[in-house]
């Protein structure tokens, strides 16, 4: 059992939010009896209502299938984000765009800095090894993803 969010609108404008109880098991979303004598009230004046039932992003279809109890018809999961897959999505997705182009030249700022690193590198290498060539694909590994997540985060803006 947990705890979700039960929204029932009539077609009349009425709006009702309350919390109910969800088994998963059963399929079954059960509201407290204040809302039940509610329903019961407004059924005889008002046409069906549409109600849904919300929890952890999922949103249900529910119907009335016993006094107490709705049926669950169906199951929307959460709709996924429309953001890029680059970067960390929860850590900017709330950023202003001052803030994204901000993080933007941060990244190309370190870009610059492991171009230099491989320039530097690569004249201070005395013998050539295949960990001094590690070290040099490693920095520019990460000058290309810098680039890449700085652009990214900027929108081309």
């Amino acid at each position: 059992m947990q705890f979700v969010d039960v929204c029932i609108e009539y077609p009349s404008g009425i709006s009702i939010i309350d919390r109910g109880s969800y088994d998963a098991e059963l399929g079954m979303v059960y509201v407290s009896a204040r809302v039940r004598a509610f329903l019961a009230v407004m059924h005889e004046s008002e046409s069906p209502a549409v109600i849904t039932a919300s929890w952890d992003g999922n949103e249900a279809k529910l119907i009335q299938s016993t006094v107490d109890s709705f049926a669950v018809v169906s199951v929307e999961p959460p709709a996924g984000s429309p953001r890029s897959r680059l970067g960390a999505r929860l850590v900017r997705a709330s950023w202003s765009k001052d803030q994204r182009q901000q993080f933007g030249r941060f990244c190309h700022t370190l870009t610059v800095s492991s171009i230099v690193g491989v320039v530097g590198y690569v004249h201070a290498i005395s013998e050539f090894s295949i960990w001094a060539a590690m070290n040099v694909a490693a920095l520019v590994v990460i000058g290309v993803v810098t680039y890449v997540v700085g652009m990214d985060s900027m929108n081309g803006e």
